[in-house]
């Protein structure tokens, strides 16, 4: 791995600031000396030097801005990983890459604070206006530039920026002294918590002839004089050295040490300081995603929107942060305790929607602090954090109360508009509890809201059956000899008896017979053609109000008897209903969509599964039941039509029977055997249809059948058979106006 040649990581600025020391230009000519990030190992004039790969032509595959209204971010795809330049200009910042072709743009657009973004010598030429920084370094394959403008403003009230100013003193101070006060002035806890060498380098021989100047970054909030001190070094565009020059830990001046020392060292760099109101950029690391930050103060929450639907949401550690999905492609996230973490969004087939790095600050200090390393570390929420949170993120919050009750539970009152909300302030409250904490939700609706569940079961079934035998008996008796034959069901007694003894469900029957002699012949001939159509429609209307149960049956009863308990001799009596019914519950989540859990039935008495028990000497049939049910939960609009279950049945069943052999041979085989052909038809669909509905005020505008009925007189009932009457009925139902259209 070549040595990398630029401070990456660091903010610098272009040459042409006056008043302003350039950070890493290559065209400085005072010398600077800055903390090189831990994954790197050496400094030169703003150029990196890492492994080549394949040879392809960098292009940019992205852009961004943060929070700031002055922060933008350029990614190239750097596949070729060769050496690249990062040159300050006067208009901006131009960076050339040492491989083949020119850097491809493909139409991106440009940050904000980026006013062109074009190829130029051999690279790409970023313009900003005056006065902006820079700072780039690599992660993998890409190459990462971030742009900031101090000067724009802030959404909220920024520090002033610190004042440059000139230390008296030309003495270097130690590494440790850099880190502790860069350390410092970015807000972040002092990494040097022992002595540890920092990796400097130079690109010469070292002197102290130049006086050592502080820079305070403009995004920084006021410290004390000379709080930020920059150590000092030749010209970064000095000739190379043959190993990079160090500076070991509470040392004044300059030692050079070899370059396996040196590597040794780099593990125990610390961190790329952090500028506060910037995103949170650590040193790029193998394997390191770039993530969009979330910075939350503790018990507070915000609302994230995604930039795709996502079916998975995943945050690594719940004791930091917890999230509770609004809508596939927003979330809330809520700051529980003190710490960082990542979530993480996917869709169904695993690709990655969205990662956020979400930074919990504590609200008492107002900064980051370490994950809790137990549960017993936790604090738990107050009913103040989730009253303000409720009353941000929930519509009518202003009007819940957030209460502790009994041991540590969440309690909920108050008023909110719709269902929907109520079920969004129990969420926050049970996301911000935490597992296990019990939240008593008794939130008021502003309204009672009715809802009317229409319900259409439909059936047709046809059988059709196809019955042709022929039963035969056949007797000879001669003395002591005896023969006999008989196929089907044979023929009992005479052909009459046999005719007159069927059962009344048998039809297309033909008998005969022939008796002489010893001789006595009888057949009957089978020749059933059976239809059978059944169509079933029911309509049951049920109202009721939102979160309410509701049930509805019309049919009846019938009794089964069951065994006594504990005496297997006795018997009681159970009844089963039987007919139409029709139970659900309403949820109505907004004025367009409505969460209804429904149970729709519809059944009736079957002889076909009837079961005959013997009872005291008797027997008792108990009658089956053909059911058509179906239970779901769904989610629709008001006055929207739903097929929450249908049915396409088809069975056929061919039984044949007769005398072995006989029935086998052609054509008289016929006459000694029985065919039976029977097919099923069935289609069942069950529709619902909900309504929002409100009671009216005239009872006369709803109508009943009775108010078209009028029984018939006797004389139309026996002269002309009618069973209802002809004339007009009691009340005409007449449109509410005129003319004009009526609309549902």
């Amino acid at each position: 791995m070549a040595e990398f040649r630029a401070a990456a990581g660091e903010w610098m600025t272009g040459a042409r600031r006056a008043g302003r020391l350039p950070l890493l230009a290559a065209t400085a000519t005072l010398p600077v000396l800055v903390l090189m990030p831990a994954s790197f190992a050496a400094q030169a004039a703003g150029t990196q030097a890492v492994e080549a790969g394949p040879a392809e032509a960098p292009r940019v595959i992205g852009v961004r801005t943060g929070t700031h209204p002055g922060y933008g971010r350029i990614v190239f795809d750097w596949p070729a990983r060769t050496e690249y330049q990062a040159v300050p200009t006067d208009d901006g910042l131009l960076v050339r890459f040492a491989s083949p072709g020119q850097a491809r743009l493909d139409g991106v657009a440009v940050p904000r604070n980026v006013t062109e973004l074009a190829q130029a010598e051999g690279g790409v030429r970023i313009a900003t206006r005056p006065g902006v920084r820079f700072r780039h370094f690599h992660h993998g394959p890409k190459l990462v530039i971030d742009i900031l403008d101090p000067s724009a403003p802030a959404a909220a009230a920024a520090p002033p920026a610190a004042s440059v100013a000139t230390a008296p003193e030309p003495a270097l101070p130690s590494a440790e002294a850099v880190i502790a006060d860069l350390a410092q002035a970015m807000q972040r806890p002092n990494p040097a918590v022992t002595p540890r060498p920092a990796i400097l380098a130079s690109a010469s021989p070292a002197t102290a002839s130049l006086p050592a100047t502080p820079i305070a970054p403009e995004a920084l909030p006021p410290q004390e004089p000379a709080v930020v001190r920059m150590a000092q070094a030749l010209p970064p565009s000095g000739p190379r050295m043959g190993t990079p020059l160090t500076v070991p830990a509470q040392t004044q001046g300059f030692t050079l040490l070899p370059q396996a020392q040196a590597q040794q060292a780099q593990a125990q760099m610390p961190t790329v300081p952090q500028i506060p109101g910037m995103p949170q950029v650590s040193a790029p690391q193998p394997g390191a995603t770039l993530t969009r930050p979330i910075v939350l103060e503790q018990g507070s929450g915000r609302l994230v929107e995604l930039p795709a639907a996502a079916v998975t949401v995943l945050v690594a550690d719940p004791r930091i942060a917890r999230v509770q999905p609004a809508s596939p492609t927003s979330l809330f996230v809520m700051g529980v305790n003190a710490g960082r973490t990542n979530l993480i969004a996917t869709r169904e087939d695993g690709s990655l929607v969205a990662e956020f790095d979400i930074t919990v600050q504590s609200s008492a200090a107002g900064v980051p602090q370490a994950a809790p390393a137990t549960a017993a570390a936790i604090a738990p929420v107050t009913a103040g954090q989730v009253q303000s949170m409720i009353r941000r993120m929930v519509r009518g919050g202003q009007n819940v109360r957030v209460s502790i009750v009994g041991r540590g539970a969440i309690g909920l009152t108050g008023m909110v508009p719709t269902a929907a909300d109520a079920q969004r302030a129990e969420a926050i409250a049970k996301a911000m509890g935490g597992e296990g904490r019990e939240v008593i939700n008794n939130l008021q609706l502003l309204s009672g809201i009715q809802v009317n569940l229409r319900v259409r079961v439909a059936e047709v079934s046809r059988e059709v059956t196809r019955d042709l035998g022929f039963n035969w008996r056949a007797a000879f008796s001669d003395g002591s000899w005896q023969l006999g034959l008989r196929t089907g069901s044979g023929v009992v007694g005479t052909i009459i008896g046999s005719l007159t003894g069927a059962s009344a469900g048998t039809g297309g029957l033909v008998g005969a017979g022939y008796t002489r002699g010893n001789w006595d012949v009888n057949t009957i001939i089978d020749a059933l053609a059976q239809d059978r159509l059944v169509t079933i429609l029911a309509e049951p209307n049920l109202t009721a109000q939102s979160g309410e149960v509701a049930s509805f049956l019309a049919g009846g009863e019938f009794p089964v008897p069951v065994a006594a308990a504990g005496n297997a001799n006795a018997l009681t009596v159970e009844f089963k209903q039987f007919g139409v019914s029709l139970s659900f519950v309403p949820t109505v989540l907004s004025p367009e969509r409505l969460n209804m859990r429904v149970r729709p039935e519809v059944s009736e008495l079957s002889e076909a599964n009837s079961v005959i028990f013997p009872v005291a000497g008797g027997t008792v049939r108990i009658p089956g039941l053909t059911v058509r049910r179906a239970e779901t939960t769904i989610e629709v609009g008001s006055g929207q039509s739903f097929a929450i279950a249908g049915l396409l049945s088809r069975n056929s069943a061919i039984n044949n029977s007769g005398l072995a052999g006989l029935g086998d041979i052609p054509v008289l085989g016929a006459l000694f055997r029985s065919d039976r052909f029977r097919r099923n038809e069935t289609e069942l669909v069950i529709i619902i249809t909900p309504y929002l509905v409100r009671p009216v005020s005239d009872p006369s505008a709803l109508g009943t059948p009775l108010d078209s009925f009028r029984p018939a007189t006797d004389l139309e009932r026996i002269l002309f058979r009618r069973q209802t009457g002809s004339g007009a009925p009691y009340r005409e139902i007449r449109p509410p106006a005129a003319s004009g259209f009526i609309v549902e």
